[in-house]
Order: structure tokens, then C-alpha cells, then sequence
């Protein structure tokens, strides 16, 4: 997004934030995370499996697909080997172990509330993306602070929209997100890897 020039400063940069990104929580990665925290409240672990494998699916770059279960691998690593000595961690074999599937399970089996779940991962989220652009826009930690303020305000209001994604709903829409993702994974030089 940088390189196209559709991100340049801090004000694109927020306007993809809120955009694309937030879009993609609301629509896709907020949902899946309470739909999975449901379904490991009722152990339906059936479910959970289906919804790892929507999630995966929600993700047509190659990139973000393997970026979202790098993520989930490393958080059910943590919760198997940190956790586990003081919660209830389901034995799972997820398939793709997608971001935000393994995040509902996190919120069942350390009891968070799903409100908070959300919050906390839509926060870790443009945490991130904002994390990345330090480096790419050369932005101070004020400018970042900032962004990252703009960002929480919309908090509840991307939970709530999320609240009301039913499954047959789930999707995104962010052609340019989607395909400069797809650019990124042929590049010679890339940031990083998820």
C-alpha cells in the first residue's frame, strides 16, 4: 500500500486503518472470534474446526492467509505450554489454526468476556499495521500514539457491527488491500513476515 502510494502519510495511513483494516475486523476476524469463543463454550469442537477453516478461506492472499495461522499457531502454542498449567486447555487440532479462532478459544479458556476479546484483538490489530508503518513512513511515537487513539474510538463500533455478522455474512471486500498483498508475496525485498 505504501508502494502504490495509496498510504504516504499519517492522514492515508488512518484512512486505511479505519478503512481495509477495520472493514476486515468487523466484517471477518471480530465474528469468527466470538463465533469460536461460543463453540468452545458448548465444546463443539466440530464447529471450531469449521470456522478455522472460514477463516482461512476469508483470506485470498496467500500471505494473509499464512500470516493470520502463523499468528494463531504461535498464541495456541502459548496457551498450551504457558496456560495449560493453570486453565483447562482443550486438546485441539485445528487445521489452518487461524488468528482469531484460536483468540475465541484464548477468551473461553482464560474466561475473558467476549467484548473484551474483541477489543483487546481489533486494539492488537491496527497495534500492528501502526508497528509496520514506524518503519515504512517514518512516523514518530506521538504520530503513532495518536493513530492508534483515532483507532480505539472506533472500538465499540466495530464490535457492535461485528456482533451482528452472522457466518452466512462473513466477508470482506478491499480489492486494493488484496491485491497489494498478493504484489508483496513476489517481491525480492519485503519488510517482514508475519
Amino acid at each position: 500500500m505504501v508502494q502504490c502510494g495509496s498510504v504516504s502519510d499519517p492522514d492515508s495511513l488512518l484512512g486505511f486503518l479505519e478503512g481495509p483494516v477495520g472493514h476486515g475486523l468487523a466484517q471477518v476476524d471480530l465474528p469468527l472470534l466470538a463465533h469460536a469463543r461460543d463453540a468452545a463454550c458448548h465444546g463443539d469442537y466440530g464447529e471450531l474446526v469449521r470456522l478455522d477453516y472460514l477463516s482461512s478461506a476469508c483470506r485470498a492472499p496467500f500471505e494473509l492467509r499464512e500470516a493470520a495461522s502463523r499468528i494463531g499457531r504461535q498464541r495456541m502454542e502459548i496457551l498450551r505450554s504457558v496456560w495449560s498449567r493453570h486453565f483447562n486447555v482443550p486438546v485441539l487440532d485445528l487445521p489452518c489454526e487461524q488468528a482469531p479462532v484460536v483468540a475465541g478459544v484464548e477468551a473461553h479458556v482464560l474466561g475473558v468476556p467476549k467484548n473484551n476479546a474483541m477489543l483487546a484483538y481489533a486494539h492488537g490489530a491496527f497495534a500492528a499495521v501502526l508497528s509496520a508503518a514506524v518503519k515504512l513512513l517514518r512516523l514518530g511515537q506521538t504520530t503513532v500514539q495518536q493513530l492508534l487513539l483515532e483507532c480505539g474510538l472506533s472500538l465499540q463500533s466495530l464490535i457492535q457491527t461485528a456482533d451482528k455478522v452472522s457466518l452466512e455474512d462473513l466477508g470482506s471486500f478491499a480489492p486494493l488491500l488484496d491485491t497489494s498483498s498478493m504484489r508483496h508475496e513476489r517481491c525480492p525485498a519485503r519488510l517482514f513476515l508475519s
